[in-house]
């Protein structure tokens, strides 16, 4: 992930930071905004936990959108930086929830992680993120100790995934 951070970037541009309104994204809370890649904003959006979306979903949004964000690396740069950021993403979620799982010795009610904009602590979304962490981390060689490591975490929480 070593790449010239040379593009405006809103960062932390989850789905809890936006709104539509009349067709249109309003993206707000901009204190992290700052130079970085493109991507990376990609990668917060797909690889959110309350992003809800298959890997046939993920695959048409970044075949899509990919051009429109990777702005300056080759395609299979561009390609590898986006999986790079988003598995790191996913992982960082994932602990938040976990932490806040093992103060509380249980799983949040997920209604109430939605209207206070709360990370995902429910079982269901941590499955959702080990889910995609597999996907976006199978192939990737900097990634493949996580391959296990996201079904054992799956096992010890006892999570669907």
């Amino acid at each position: 992930m070593d790449v010239k951070r040379d593009e405006f970037v809103k960062w932390d541009a989850r789905p809890g930071n936006a709104m539509v309104n009349d067709g249109h994204v309003i993206w707000f809370d901009w204190e992290d905004c700052g130079r970085s890649k493109a991507l990376d904003d990609l990668a917060f959006v797909l690889c959110d936990e309350w992003t809800p979306l298959d890997g046939e979903a993920e695959a048409r949004l970044v075949d899509t959108y990919f051009p429109f964000f990777n702005r300056s690396l080759s395609q299979q740069q561009g390609e590898h930086y986006l999986r790079l950021f988003g598995v790191t993403h996913i992982v960082l979620r994932i602990k938040m929830a976990v932490k806040l799982q093992v103060r509380d010795d249980k799983w949040w009610d997920r209604d109430y992680c939605l209207q206070g904009d709360k990370i995902g602590v429910t079982a269901s979304e941590v499955g959702h993120q080990i889910s995609r962490g597999r996907r976006w981390a199978d192939g990737i060689e900097e990634f493949k100790p996580l391959l296990p490591w996201f079904d054992e975490l799956a096992a010890h929480y006892e999570i669907d995934v």
